[in-house]
Formats: structure tokens, C-alpha cells, sequence
């Protein structure tokens, strides 16, 4: 008897803290906001072909988690804020879509250039500025660099919270890809 009574107050006591840490973890996923449209860079009549590569991310960036990095270089990643895609694919299809809309007149296809892109740093830091950072080299068809840039870019969140992280690296995206469709634009392939 002693036994049964002794099960029944576990069993009572295991649902007693069972309901009491039943609070439920909302989740919040995000994406990447895709930016205005902006018009093409004028004056540019270069007939180039180029593959946009899928975009390089440091392994802390491929987690679906968000990230951010103090000034000691800490990562910090969310349990609850998740990006609800990957990001890469994410910053391949935004960083695609602008370049098409920079310059419509480069085909944008397989056989041509390479465009490769390193991101370092696609984060936002505790003291509310988010950074992005990397390289990009531009590769002709025998694999050799012919054009080659850097970025680092960073901007105050408009307000504090995860939103506002998200919307502020999509509008530093857009200006990285910005910033590489104007020296594409000034691109001179050999003849």
C-alpha cells in the first residue's frame, strides 16, 4: 500500500510541475524584406553573361537561428528567432534580383563570368548597429580573377528587435549589391 501511495504522489507531483512549465515558446520566424525597386544604371550596353554563385556564409550564419556579434567577437545566437528560410538563399535571390535590376542588360545565365561572393559578417551587435562584411571577385571562364572588391558596411537599427535587424541587413544587402553592379557596370571585358 505504502508503495501505491508513494507512486500516486510522484505521479501527482510530476503533473504539478508539468503544468506549471507548460508556458509555450512562441517562435518567430523571419525573411530577409526585399527592398524598393530601384532603376538600372544608365548608360550601360555591355553584352556580358554572368552566373550569380550561391552566396558564401561563415558556418555560424548557416544555422536558421539569428545571430548576433559583440565587439569581442561573440556570437550570440536566438532560440526563438529563427530566419524561416536559409539565408544564403535568401541574399541569392535578393542580391540576384537587384543586379537584374541594375544592370537588365547583362545576362544573367550559366557560361559566362563568375561572380562569387564571401560574406564575414551579416549581423547585428549588442549595441544595436548591424554590420555586413566580405569580398567578391569576379571570374572569367579560365577561372581567373578579373574584377575584385570588398564591402563593410554598417547601419543603426531604426529601432530595437528583430524586425528591425532584419530590415536593416536587407537594406545594407542592397547596397552591397549596389555597390557591385556599379563596378560591374564599369566593367571593360576584353575583346
Amino acid at each position: 500500500m505504502n508503495k501505491k501511495v508513494g507512486l500516486s504522489i510522484i505521479f501527482m507531483l510530476v503533473a504539478l510541475v508539468g503544468c506549471s512549465s507548460s508556458k509555450q515558446v512562441v517562435m518567430h520566424q523571419y525573411v530577409l524584406p526585399t527592398p524598393a525597386v530601384v532603376g538600372a544604371y544608365p548608360h550601360v550596353n555591355k553584352k556580358l553573361t554572368v552566373t550569380l554563385e550561391p552566396i558564401r556564409l561563415p558556418t555560424y550564419l548557416t544555422s536558421t537561428r539569428m545571430t548576433m556579434v559583440d565587439a569581442n567577437g561573440v556570437v550570440y545566437q536566438a532560440n526563438h528567432h529563427l530566419w524561416a528560410e536559409d539565408l544564403g538563399i535568401q541574399m541569392q535571390r535578393l542580391g540576384q534580383a537587384r543586379l537584374k535590376q541594375r544592370l537588365p542588360q547583362i545576362q544573367w545565365a550559366e557560361n559566362g563570368y563568375q561572380l562569387l561572393i564571401h560574406v564575414n559578417a551579416f549581423s547585428a551587435d549588442n549595441q544595436g548597429i548591424a554590420h555586413i562584411q566580405g569580398d567578391w571577385q569576379l571570374l572569367n571562364q579560365q577561372q581567373q580573377p578579373v574584377l575584385t572588391g570588398s564591402f563593410a558596411k554598417q547601419q543603426p537599427l531604426a529601432k530595437s528587435g528583430y524586425l528591425a535587424m532584419t530590415q536593416t541587413l536587407s537594406e545594407l544587402w542592397s547596397k552591397t549589391m549596389d555597390g557591385i553592379a556599379h563596378k560591374l557596370a564599369n566593367f571593360q571585358p576584353p575583346s
